[in-house]
């Protein structure tokens, strides 16, 4: 709240409405121990000119290696009409008819802190191998396949508290000596998983499909019956399935069936993971990505200055896996609001919603770093906010934001009660402090 740092930044909007007051302002400020060796470039952009992709495609131009762009400042008419197409209406407009319902109190209730930190690559390795298939959640616990398997082979199944499947297997001995075959082959992991699921439910029956190809004389493995099937499913929009061919609506816009298929194998991003695991220590009721729509929708491209940014929604169920969030980024829609078996609804919002924020500027960087010139070279770079911003936070709220902190540096920044730091110290996710805060 220090009044020197106030000059620094752009005024706020209801301050620069109707004024000749500059948007955009660009500080060079000298370190105060080594004014002839160190500086700060301040850059300050008002939400009026535009998201955070504008800001960032101005900050790229201050770098001499960087090309001047002429950026488009005139206001798309087409975009309101086709982010409701993309995304619904009711998923589009949510954010902002939420601002006219009730809110919590701006008053903090809780003590709000922040903590600026360099991500443990790690950590974010551990979690995308946590949530690949490599290693699947089992047991109530993230146990190795491998392991699991051994466990399965071993004599007895006693250390994981099941009961031995192949000596169940031998007792029924009245098939002609197969039992006697079967005994002997490597147990699979849907064995020791079905035998272990039905004891600890003790139901009173249990069915498992059974495959008769190859058993039975009179069939086979399926072959020109399938190719059969495909033709016929592609056919019509609706298969027999009961479900939406995506290939047909896909056609309707080549560019995002283009973009669909060039993501569709994508591996999970430092952002995915870390969103997933962040809101499941917290739990927010509702979750919010600020979605870029340039390149998107037709009406718009990179060099379009502006807001273009309509946040996705995220309920609890939305939020499950690093994939979830994935698919929600790759559509431009929660998984939640598309989904034919799993469909969820965005509650109401009242005056105690709690919500969580994901900003991922890592990503609008692309990794630049500033060159001012052959003698200088930038050692940090990192998003802030002042104490003005932040303290009109309801205290059941919070965000975090991935950002490139300089070459091959990913930064995070959240803010929350200290309930949230405490999640964040306990966690393993942080390499190195870069600053804290407290109010």
């Amino acid at each position: 709240h220090n009044p020197q740092f106030q000059q620094l930044c752009v005024k706020k909007t209801h301050e620069l409405t109707g004024k000749n007051e500059p948007i955009w302002r660009l500080t060079l400020v000298p370190d105060a121990a080594k004014p002839k060796e160190r500086f700060s470039l301040v850059m300050s952009f008002s939400h009026v000119g535009g998201d955070a992709h504008t800001f960032y495609q101005l900050y790229k131009m201050i770098s001499s290696d960087q090309p001047i762009l002429e950026l488009n400042p005139v206001r798309s008419k087409d975009f309101p009409k086709d982010v409701k197409a993309l995304m619904g209406e009711t998923e589009a407009e949510y954010i902002f008819t939420a601002r006219h319902k009730p809110v919590k109190n701006v008053i903090q209730s809780k003590a709000c802190c922040g903590h600026y930190f360099y991500i443990s690559e790690d950590w974010v390795q551990m979690q995308k191998l946590m949530h690949s298939n490599k290693i699947q959640r089992k047991l109530g616990a993230w146990v190795d396949n491998s392991k699991l398997k051994a466990a399965a082979n071993a004599e007895s199944c006693s250390c994981w508290g099941l009961c031995d499947p192949s000596k169940s297997v031998a007792t029924n001995r009245n098939q002609n000596g197969r039992a006697k075959l079967i005994s002997h082959k490597r147990l699979s992991r849907n064995d020791v998983v079905t035998c272990w699921f039905w004891k600890s439910l003790s139901p009173q029956l249990g069915f498992m499909p059974y495959n008769h190809r190859n058993r039975l004389s009179c069939l086979t493995e399926p072959g020109a019956w399938v190719d059969n099937s495909k033709e016929a499913a592609s056919s019509e929009p609706f298969s027999c399935w009961g479900l939406f061919d995506p290939s047909k609506s896909a056609d309707k816009d080549d560019k995002q069936k283009e973009r669909a298929k060039s993501t569709l194998h994508q591996p999970l991003s430092k952002n995915d993971v870390v969103t997933c695991w962040f809101w499941k220590s917290l739990s927010p009721q509702l979750g919010f990505i600020p979605c870029d729509h340039r390149n998107r929708l037709s009406c718009l491209t990179e060099l379009d200055a502006g807001n273009y940014n309509a946040p996705i929604v995220f309920t609890a169920s939305d939020y499950k896996t690093p994939q979830m969030i994935q698919k929600s980024l790759r559509n431009a829609r929660r998984v939640g609001a598309t989904s034919i078996l799993k469909r969820s609804r965005i509650p109401l919002w009242t005056w105690d919603t709690s919500y969580s924020f994901s900003l991922n500027w890592l990503s609008l960087s692309r990794g630049v770093s500033l060159v001012l010139g052959e003698d200088t070279s930038q050692v940090l770079h990192m998003p802030f906010f002042s104490e003005n911003d932040l303290s009109v936070l309801p205290s059941s709220s919070s965000f975090i934001n991935l950002f490139a902190a300089g070459p091959n540096k990913v930064g995070v920044h959240v803010h929350g009660t200290e309930s949230v730091m405490a999640v964040i110290e306990s966690s393993g996710i942080v390499k190195e402090t870069i600053a804290k805060y407290g109010f």
